[in-house]
């Protein structure tokens, strides 16, 4: 029998494979232990949003594709979702938040220094970083690799 990991690695090659050359992308997979079965959690997206409709087909495509490979040693669930409102943002998804508040998390610089969270409109988004807006109309760069996290800050 598989470890953990190497189940959550196959389950997510399987669900790459799945999706590459169409509009939807991966974001997330998850195994974990149920109440009488494992539960295989998928968030997926489009770089326009994805919709019912193409969570419904992945879902089905995913279930059959994973029963096919007999990937999955047991009975399981599967939820496909989109990722949440405040879910951080993955590099791909900038590009369509751009013109909202995002609350971004720098690295920390050194070990054990605090690091504190800034908040600004997300003025521009590239392949390598992102730019905001702050309050004070000043703009501050970051790299996607100069952050632990970014996501949209909701108005209320």
């Amino acid at each position: 029998m598989s470890t953990p990991a190497a189940l959550q690695d196959r389950l997510l090659a399987l669900a790459h494979e799945a999706t590459r050359g169409g509009s939807v992308f991966i974001l997330d997979l998850n195994v974990r232990p149920g109440n009488k079965r494992m539960v295989v959690e998928v968030v997926a997206d489009t770089d326009a949003g994805i919709g019912v409709d193409e969570l419904a087909r992945l879902s089905r495509e995913l279930g059959f594709l994973f029963d096919t490979h007999e990937a999955i040693p047991a009975a399981y669930s599967l939820n496909v979702t989109s990722p949440g409102a405040t879910s951080p943002l993955q590099p791909r998804q900038y590009a369509r938040n751009v013109g909202r508040l995002l609350e971004v998390t720098p690295q920390a610089a050194a070990e054990g220094e605090s690091v504190r969270s800034v908040t600004g409109v997300l003025k521009s988004a590239t392949a390598d970083g992102f730019t905001i807006e702050l309050p004070d109309g000043t703009e501050r760069s970051f790299g996607f690799n100069d952050i632990s996290r970014a996501r949209v800050k909701l108005p209320w």
